[in-house]
């Protein structure tokens, strides 16, 4: 597919000057089924400043049809190949003019129409603010996920990404490394973490995340991972808790393509809703 790139006109005219302009980035590549629940969660929110870009990978299956829908309250969309998911990512980062970001990719939405605005009803400290999450894992049964505590970061993402706004110098400080296909996001904010930027928790849920993406019980995501810590941490105990995960992400990943993912998705649910329990 050609390269498309698709500004609105006049970006300054939906700028009230008293808000921070927020800027949201989605990715997407083929998901006609799931792209319009994304962007409409993001056009119909109440807060104004918002600059929303959307990198598509070059999309076949009507994807670029649905954008072209509703490309008018789109500020900047662009369809051509790319090498994948965090490259896209990347794009939208480059092109980001708002004073924060959110990466609210195809399939997951914001809670609510007024979440955005919820949260900057506030001010900031550069750095991440992050809240909760809802997972779904058929669009109906959904289960509530809060944050993690932060001192456990060794360990993987405390929080999804769908549920931070991050300042946007600091995000481009720390763009997504390319070489890892599925934790650049970990990658990413935990350096963040490192380098002592502020990290804020909200308190309240942030967005809907549909289970089951790339990374979803992926045992080659806790290679990454360990390609990523080992070099951080020379802790031997940080170490054998990575390979346990490696066994048990095998486990899981196997038992799920056995069982069937809307088996499997149940007794994660169940598991979820106990955990939450406790």
């Amino acid at each position: 597919m050609k390269d498309i790139l698709v500004g609105l006109s006049q970006i300054d005219n939906i700028r009230s000057g008293k808000e921070q302009l927020i800027t949201i980035v989605t990715v997407t590549y083929n998901c006609v089924q799931d792209i319009e629940e994304t962007i409409l969660s993001v056009i119909n929110q109440t807060y104004k400043d918002i600059e929303y870009i959307i990198i598509d990978g070059g999309s076949t299956d009507g994807t670029v049809d649905v954008i072209k829908k509703y490309s008018n309250r789109i500020n900047l969309w662009k369809s051509e190949p790319d090498a994948g998911l965090y490259f896209a990512m990347n794009k939208g980062l480059e092109l980001a003019s708002g004073q924060w970001i959110n990466f609210m990719n195809s399939g997951d939405t914001f809670y609510s129409q007024t979440t955005i605005e919820q949260v900057f009803s506030n001010t900031y400290q550069k750095g991440v603010i992050y809240g909760d999450v809802m997972f779904s894992f058929d669009r109906t049964n959904e289960v509530l996920v809060k944050a993690s505590d932060l001192k456990y970061f060794w360990k993987g993402m405390q929080f999804v990404h769908q549920a931070a706004f991050v300042s946007t110098d600091l995000m481009k400080e720390h763009p997504f490394d390319t070489q890892y296909n599925l934790i650049a996001d970990y990658n990413s904010l935990y350096k963040m973490f490192l380098s002592g930027a502020n990290f804020q928790y909200l308190g309240f849920t942030i967005c809907n995340f549909l289970a089951g993406g790339l990374s979803d019980n992926n045992p080659k995501s806790i290679i990454e991972c360990q390609h990523m810590i080992f070099p951080l941490h020379r802790n031997f105990s940080i170490r054998l808790y990575y390979y346990y995960r490696y066994i048990e992400c095998t486990i899981k990943y196997n038992f799920a393509k056995r069982i069937g993912q809307s088996n499997y998705a149940i007794i994660r649910r169940m598991k979820m809703k106990c955990l939450n329990l406790i």
